[in-house]
């Protein structure tokens, strides 16, 4: 089973990016989802809650909670994948953040005898990432001290991102997608990077 993790700025597009790959077989796990998910499950999650204040204030998750959160959803595929449920693999969004991280997830992957196919870093600048992520805000994302949410999550990115791309670039998994370019050519990279061929389906470049 291949694995897949995607990496870049908020508004790279990694996410909807990677959830297309499902015309080719993998199953998406967005670690915001994942996220989402664990808190609908709770009775009164709360602002005392450190998920619930990291994700309202563009901080990481601590990596134990994020660990679990995503281990049991690939364990889900990969009995699915052995039972001939699933067919291609996984593609992650939204993890590894840290180097610490992406560390932990070899480790898991290792112990199941799997390890990450490619690591794909959605490349846009800082102002396109600023500019994308504006036009999906209400207005009400900045707080008190006027430091908002995704100024917070670009900073953490930049902080860590030099570790975990040269950690990929060692294993030699990493690929660097220019994704300051339209949809489509963006998915038609990210898929002649996964297929062994250069045979894009047409369908798969469906930008809607």
């Amino acid at each position: 089973m291949k694995i897949i993790v995607g990496l870049g700025l908020p508004g790279s597009g990694k996410s909807g990016q990677l959830s297309r790959l499902s015309g080719l077989g993998y199953k998406h796990i967005s670690s915001s989802n994942l996220l989402t998910e664990h808190f609908c499950q709770k009775s009164f999650p709360t602002e005392n809650d450190d998920a619930v204040y990291c994700m309202k204030n563009g901080t990481l998750v601590c990596d134990d909670v994020m660990l679990s959160l995503l281990s049991s959803k690939i364990l889900e595929h990969i009995e699915l994948y052995n039972n001939n449920l699933s067919t291609e693999g996984i593609a992650i969004d939204g993890f590894p953040r840290t180097l610490s991280q992406a560390k932990m997830l070899d480790e898991f992957l290792n112990a199941h005898q799997l390890s990450i196919s490619h690591s794909i870093l959605f490349d846009i600048s800082e102002k396109t990432s600023t500019q994308r992520t504006s036009t999906r805000r209400t207005g009400t994302e900045r707080n008190d001290n006027g430091y908002s949410p995704t100024k917070r999550r670009q900073a953490t990115y930049n902080e860590h991102i030099g570790q975990i791309i040269d950690m990929y670039n060692n294993q030699d998994k990493l690929t660097v997608i220019d994704a300051e370019k339209p949809k489509q050519e963006t998915r038609k990279d990210l898929i002649k990077t996964i297929l062994p061929y250069n045979n894009v389906p047409n369908h798969l470049l469906d930008t809607n």
